[in-house]
């Protein structure tokens, strides 16, 4: 007979934060990537359209890192 796993533990703010931060940045290279093959295929308006994407994954990186920022200047604990 096999026991239960113990529960997994709960991540720290700290890593998530890292995480989050980590795909928003990731998601940015990939766009911008795939925006130069549509420029390079001439497919302007779908370039546009993943720049954008690109854009908005810059403003969660910028949230994220403001939060951070705020939490730490208020001592508030990341864990």
């Amino acid at each position: 007979m096999t026991r239960p796993l113990p529960p997994d533990p709960e991540p720290d703010a700290a890593a998530t934060r890292r995480h989050d931060l980590r795909n928003a940045l990731n998601a940015v290279a990939m766009s911008v990537h795939l925006a130069r093959r549509k420029i390079a295929r001439d497919e302007a308006e779908q370039a546009d359209e993943v720049l954008a994407r690109a854009q908005a994954s810059c403003a969660r990186a910028v949230a994220l890192l403001e939060d951070a920022a705020s939490d730490s200047s208020t001592g508030a604990s990341t864990e």
